[in-house]
């Protein structure tokens, strides 16, 4: 990455545990796209006034060339607050952010084949017409080139 890891957490105090795992799973995203210029990921403590339980925001940026902005975002419900183990959501966060990564990975492996079979496919046609340009034809009415 060009840029390094951006990693905040709001409403609660840095855990390094949890900084292991985003570290963790952003190596893994890098091995399935090693372009990615910067990955911003946003932690929020999420209060429950009612029952005092928490819950969490993960937010997740990936950027990479050609302008691709992938956005990944898990909270709880409105009114249903998720209790699942704050690196269990980081997790699946990622888990959704790779998916998003491959996906336009995919697609622009299938263009890149597309563009050069259609490359490949032009070529002996262009080849031709070169060739057809420059045939001369000899006195004795037989094609020279």
């Amino acid at each position: 990455m060009q840029i390094p890891l951006d990693l905040k957490f709001k409403g609660m105090a840095h855990d390094p545990s949890i900084e292991a795992v985003v570290e963790e799973k952003l190596t893994k995203l890098e091995q399935v796209c090693n372009r990615i210029v910067s990955c911003h990921v946003g932690i929020e403590q999420i209060n429950n006034k009612q029952q005092r339980d928490h819950s969490y925001r993960v937010r997740i940026d990936v950027k990479f060339p050609p302008h691709h902005d992938i956005v990944v975002i898990r909270e709880p419900v409105k009114g249903n607050f998720n209790h699942a183990p704050l690196a269990s959501i980081v997790r699946e966060a990622f888990i959704a952010g790779r998916r998003q990564v491959e996906k336009i990975v995919d697609r622009e492996q299938q263009k890149h084949k597309l563009s050069a079979k259609s490359k490949s496919k032009t070529a002996p046609h262009l080849l031709e017409e070169h060739v057809m340009e420059n045939e001369v034809e000899g006195d004795t009415g037989e094609t020279l080139i």
